[in-house]
């Protein structure tokens, strides 16, 4: 389903958010980003240039001015940040910025990940030898690994190793070194080709030497059809263009100079009026000029000839291949699992695409698979403890995040993983976040003449957000675009602090619950129940019902499911069953 981004229709009206029974966190004018594995400070960028970190805990907050934090783990529990101030590497530690000084040697660094007791730090400085571009012979960025003191400070750095050629033959723009895992010994990264426009993951390291290797674990998914590559011919060279103006005479060169000037105004380009160029020369130097110009006319055609041969194989390959989005990437902690969000060229009645999946990388072996999904292009935003994946959909306004618990045939939406641990939390999430949303009516264009594409109805969808979360997921935090809530706000975050500890039951044996386990997977209420939904332990909802009374068959199999209802006196009601 494809959702039009004009068009978002307030569910809610009146105050900024509906009253529920479980409370969140509201942070207005606050887009949240990134927490803290152990969910005590959140960290947003305005966008202007400007960071807040806020602690959870005691509701205080820092403002950091000119300075962006870096795209991976770059916030851990003590409400250190690291990332980039006016161009360099910086460190943001209590009220303080600090640059280490080993930066001083670069044009340009970020530090992107840190590790969780700030002794290690990753990212990339800007290579001294490029001019601040990629060339035939250099990268645009170089990865660093760097440890630090107490004072927040480095010496000096360790360039990582990468290598010189991209999947194509040719420079990589450059290799990024994004997370870096608990004891600073794994560190995950992305290698850029030469276009910028095809990336691979790459992983750093170190072995108990000391010393750092990299391997490109994705390679043997590259170019699955085997096209041929032909070589790349290099930058076209303009300097083998011969200028008529040097085989004249300052005479002949002032002539022609203003019968082109002519030419190109009263003439009106016309090219039966155009000053040739050699009729202003003798005729030694018009000869000269001459056999110089058809070389360059033979260069031109040769280069157009071999650059074609190359990006027809290059663009293939492009389409055939699977290549990873920038800067979506994540790791573990423990340096053991990697999320990379994958993209492939796909095609339908609407034009060329990109359809973007999970990449699940085992950094203990380096195999990798893929979630087979059934929700629209789902960017991985972390991979938390026990391998639990969280994304979220990228586009600015519909924006809702996903869970994939390890085992799982797909993600489920957020809501659902929430509901199963907390469903007060959840149900404060359905009252608030469902909107009406234009849709289209899943027509392509030209595939039925009957019907207008452009036709739209209405759709219900919850907007979750771009989610953040703890490490334990005990910490939720959902960042959404206000002005569906409120006329004079942009930003709104909201954020669960407890999602481990619900005022509700979460585990009843009481004899007096109104929901009973038979045998066969069949359920005996007692009374009649609103709402019931029944959810196994991945999140995943498997059974919804608006009432429900009397024996119920679910058609569940064995196992351990959480149930949660409306009893009789309109009391919210989790509880553990096991069939």
């Amino acid at each position: 389903m494809k959702i039009l981004l004009s068009g978002l229709l307030m569910l809610v009206s009146g105050s900024l958010i509906a009253q529920a029974a479980a409370e969140p966190l509201i942070l207005e004018e606050f887009y949240g980003q990134k927490i803290s594995p152990n969910g005590k400070y959140i960290y947003s960028d305005t966008g202007q240039g400007e960071v807040l970190i806020y602690n959870l805990e005691t509701n205080e907050w820092n403002a950091f001015y000119g300075t962006a934090l870096g795209n991976g783990n770059s916030l851990i529990n003590d409400g250190t940040g690291v990332g980039t101030s006016g161009g360099r590497g910086a460190i943001i530690k209590g009220s303080e910025t600090l640059t280490p000084s080993a930066f001083s040697r670069y044009p340009y660094s970020n530090i992107h990940g840190v590790t969780y007791d700030c002794t290690r730090i990753t990212g990339v400085v800007g290579n001294p030898y490029s001019g601040g571009s990629t060339d035939e012979n250099n990268q645009m960025y170089l990865p660093f690994v760097a440890d630090i003191d107490a004072d927040g400070n480095c010496n000096d750095l360790t360039l990582l190793p990468y290598p010189d050629k991209d999947f194509f033959g040719l420079t990589p723009q450059y290799c990024s070194a994004t997370w870096i895992s608990r004891d600073g010994k794994t560190i995950l990264g992305q290698l850029i080709d030469y276009s910028g426009m095809f990336l691979q993951p790459i992983v750093y390291r170190e072995d108990e030497a000391g010393e750092w290797s990299y391997s490109l674990p994705t390679q043997s998914i590259f170019n699955p059809e085997h096209i041929e590559i032909p070589p790349y011919p290099g930058e076209f060279d303009y300097s083998r263009e011969p200028d008529p103006l040097d085989y004249m005479s300052d005479e002949q060169r002032e002539e022609y100079l203003e019968d082109y000037d002519w030419w190109t105004t009263e003439g009106r380009f016309d090219q039966d009026l155009y000053p040739e160029p050699t009729n202003y020369m003798t005729e030694e130097n018009a000869e000269e000029y001459s056999e110089l110009f058809n070389a360059y006319v033979d260069y031109i055609n040769e280069y157009n000839s071999q650059i074609s041969d190359y990006l027809n194989a290059r663009d293939a390959i492009f389409v055939t291949s699977i290549s990873f989005e920038q800067a979506a990437i994540a790791m573990n902690t423990e340096g053991t699992i990697a999320a990379l969000t994958s993209k492939k060229a796909v095609r339908s009645g609407y034009g060329p695409g990109e359809k973007y999946d999970t990449c699940i990388l085992d950094l203990t072996d380096d195999s990798i698979s893929f979630i087979d999904t059934k929700y629209d292009n789902i960017f991985a935003e972390q991979v938390l403890k026990d391998g639990i994946i969280l994304g979220s959909t990228p586009t600015a306004a519909y924006v809702a995040s996903y869970v994939y618990v390890p085992g799982s045939a797909d993600y489920i939406p957020v809501e659902d993983y929430i509901a199963a641990h907390n469903p007060e939390a959840a149900s404060w999430m359905q009252d608030n976040l469902v909107h009406e949303l234009y849709v289209d009516n899943g027509v392509e264009p030209y595939m039925d003449n009957d019907v207008n594409p452009y036709d739209v109805g209405t759709s219900m969808e919850m907007l979750s957000g771009l989610g953040a979360a703890s490490e334990d997921f005990s910490v939720f935090a959902g960042s959404v675009t206000a002005y569906m809530y409120h006329e004079t706000l942009y930003y709104l975050t909201y954020v669960f602090t407890d999602l481990e500890t619900s005022s509700i039951k979460r585990v009843s044996i009481d004899d007096n619950d109104a929901v009973k386990v038979m045998p066969d997977g069949v359920i005996d209420i007692a009374g009649e129940v609103a709402d019931l939904s029944i959810f196994d332990l991945s999140g995943r909802k498997v059974l919804s019902m608006p009432r429900a009374e009397g024996q119920v068959s679910t058609g569940l199999t064995r196992g351990i499911y959480v149930v949660s209802y409306f009893d009789v006196n309109g009391q919210q009601v989790s509880q553990k069953i096991k069939f």
